[in-house]
């Protein structure tokens, strides 16, 4: 990827690298977690599709001649909803497995490729990996077959799998696979990734994020997913000023962080970033809850001076086993990433009983602002301490999904709250301000901290009815389920997992329009052409990002995008389809008019005036009182020449 390279190794590996002139950077691998029917009618997808001829298309739009690559924990390759409608045989045209042993197929030298033939001839490979996570991903991508009511948004594109090993590293190596295949195909590709990860300085910076930008290009774009951490509160941040005292002094602030139980032991660990050229100061933290005595390790760090690994203790006396107990810290610090220049720590305390209350503390000798994420992607709490603070819901979008300069980063909406299962029974994601056509609450937030807006897009994620397993024991979720002795069953999952494969759906048809769509232009296009109502409010903003998704729009603008440069057929790209408008909402959507000063008149079905609006040059969306129920003629004028005229009804 670029200048980044991927190595399997050692700690030897890693003092060999070090020595090496021109290497900047080592990281290693770290975790990484994975993340239709109403969907599809509350986004107008239908429009692209069953609708196009008739709203001037010159196709509908499928994902045909497209290969939607999917970044997941397992497949059910031939789960009915892969299987090819004509042949029977499955749609997937390759996985690779990296977690089982190298059987030599992989030019990365681990795990095992498989291709369409034995995957379709092989029993034992009639699943791979285990869960239900990964076939529910695809099936919302893609899968078919294209006339049945729990399709995907592209049911007719190819497919191909990865089975990822659970580090940043493999995501690498994972994208640069499926995008070779892409090459071998001759077709463009778009790659979902619905993981996270917390760790990183959600900047852009991360070699991750690095190595996302530098693959994707023309007719290879990537889409991820922003999290589900916004009610989780795992993101704090620390704006330390000078105090309005004499002699002035800095503040000092302190959290504490949920923890996590292994076994006879408590830990928390946090990821903290600080600004260039700006020093601060961290101890660890803790309190007994027992009489709200507090105590600080025995030594301060600096970010002034780099620590590879450090350890250190806190001592409490313990009247319950008249001896004391041991808090034991751990930290490394980086002065100056080599990625940003930012001061890095990364800190870590642990007990071996709840009774304590574990944090940090952190002061400076200057203003500075300090952001920190919990590496468990739990709270932050301020327990009611003076100068203790909460964590917050902003910036909890993820690293892998949110923070590249490229990659389409995906939040959530709810289209569907409640379903009737095949039982008569209900599955319900019922909480307190869930609201239909809104911003599911899970939805991780926005900025980035170099204030970027992010998410880009929000496409349903809230209880998203799509393929199960057939291998999977958990019956209790199933809601489509014809016969006991047919496994092709189908369920509702939520999460932005669920949002994201649906705008990669969405930009399988932009690609399957117009291949040579690169990842600047696939972003412009969603952002310009998103939805914008009375939930999202004004956008861009950090919840909504730039709005809804809007497939018919999103395909429609597409067309009219000429890109330099070749990857795929060029034969294949459609004719400009005429000038069309759409109402959403209090909104009037343009789409393939030409950039000039014009009007807009709505008239009633008794000729009557409703609005008039002026049309500045390239305006592509235009905000209109609220309109009753029925039938309306709207024309756009450009002087006393009538340009357009077409009827929309209000629902």
């Amino acid at each position: 990827a670029g200048s980044i390279l991927t190595l399997e190794g050692n700690k030897r590996t890693v003092k060999l690298l070090k020595s090496i002139k021109g290497v900047q950077q080592i990281e290693m691998p770290r975790k990484v977690h994975v993340k239709m029917d109403s969907a599809r009618s509350q986004t107008a997808l239908e429009a692209v599709q069953y609708a196009a001829l008739s709203l001037g298309f010159k196709q509908s739009y499928f994902g045909s001649n497209v290969l939607v690559g999917v970044i997941d924990n397992e497949f059910d390759h031939q789960h009915a909803a892969f299987r090819d409608s004509a042949t029977g045989k499955t749609r997937f045209v390759s996985i690779w497995d990296q977690q089982v042993e190298s059987n030599g197929s992989s030019k990365f030298g681990y795990g095992a490729v498989y291709n369409r033939e034995q995957l379709d001839n092989d029993s034992s490979l009639a699943a791979v990996g285990s869960g239900f996570h990964g076939t529910h991903v695809a099936g919302i991508a893609a899968g078919g077959p294209a006339d049945y009511k729990y399709r995907g948004v592209a049911p007719k594109a190819l497919l191909a799998g990865v089975r990822y090993s659970g580090t940043n590293v493999e995501i690498v190596n994972a994208i640069s696979f499926l995008f070779a295949l892409a090459d071998s195909l001759k077709v463009p590709c778009v790659v979902n990734m619905s993981l996270g990860m917390p760790e990183g300085p959600h900047d852009g910076t991360s070699l991750l994020d690095r190595a996302i930008d530098s693959l994707s290009g023309p007719g290879r774009i990537i889409c991820g997913a922003a999290g589900n951490e916004a009610r989780k509160k795992d993101h704090v941040q620390f704006s330390l000023k000078l105090k309005k005292s004499l002699p002035p002094v800095m503040d000092t602030m302190a959290t504490f962080m949920d923890l996590k139980y292994n076994v006879d032991t408590v830990f928390a660990e946090a990821d903290i970033w600080g600004e260039p050229g700006k020093n601060f100061y961290i101890s660890a933290l803790a309190v007994d809850t027992l009489n709200q005595e507090y105590a600080l390790a025995q030594k301060a760090l600096s970010t002034s001076i780099n620590l590879a690994e450090g350890y250190d203790t806190i001592y409490f006396p313990n009247s319950d086993k008249g001896e004391p107990d041991t808090i034991i810290t751990w930290a490394s610090v980086e002065s100056s990433s080599v990625l940003n220049g930012k001061p890095h720590v990364k800190i870590g305390i642990g007990a071996i009983t709840d009774r304590y209350w574990l944090g940090f503390m952190i002061t400076a000798s200057a203003p500075t602002t300090v952001h920190a994420w919990h590496t468990s992607e739990m709270a932050f709490r301020g327990n009611g301490q003076d100068g203790c603070i909460e964590g917050d819901s902003l910036i909890t979008i993820g690293e892998i999904g949110g923070t590249a300069k490229k990659i389409v980063t995906v939040g959530a909406i709810s289209t569907k709250l409640i379903y009737e299962k095949y039982d008569g029974n209900f599955y319900a994601q019922l909480e307190n301000g869930e609201t239909i056509g809104g911003i599911a609450l899970f939805s991780s937030r926005g900025n980035t901290v170099d204030g970027r807006v992010k998410p880009d897009i929000c496409a349903p994620g809230n209880v998203v009815v799509a393929p199960m397993t057939q291998f999977s024991s958990d019956t209790d979720r199933v809601a489509v389920w014809a016969k006991p002795s047919d496994k092709n069953r189908y369920t509702p999952l939520e999460g932005t997992s669920m949002a994201t494969p649906f705008t990669s759906g969405v930009v399988a048809l932009m690609l399957e329009a117009n291949p040579l769509l690169n990842p600047d232009s696939v972003l412009k296009i969603l952002r310009t052409t998103a939805i914008e109502d009375s939930l999202t409010g004004t956008v861009p903003n950090s919840t909504y990002g730039y709005g809804k998704i809007n497939p018919y729009g999103a395909v429609s603008m597409a067309l009219t995008v000429k890109m330099p440069g070749t990857v795929a057929d060029l034969s294949r790209v459609a004719s400009v389809v005429k000038p069309r408008l759409a109402l959403f909402g209090n909104s009037i959507m343009l789409y393939g008019f030409p950039e000039i000063e014009a009007r807009l008149r709505i008239v009633d079905i008794r000729g009557r005036l409703v609005a008039e609006k002026t049309i500045s040059s390239g305006a592509k969306r235009i905000t209109i009182p609220k309109l009753a129920q029925g039938m309306y003629a709207v024309r756009i004028l450009n002087g006393r020449s009538v340009i357009h005229t077409q009827k929309i009804v209000k629902y």
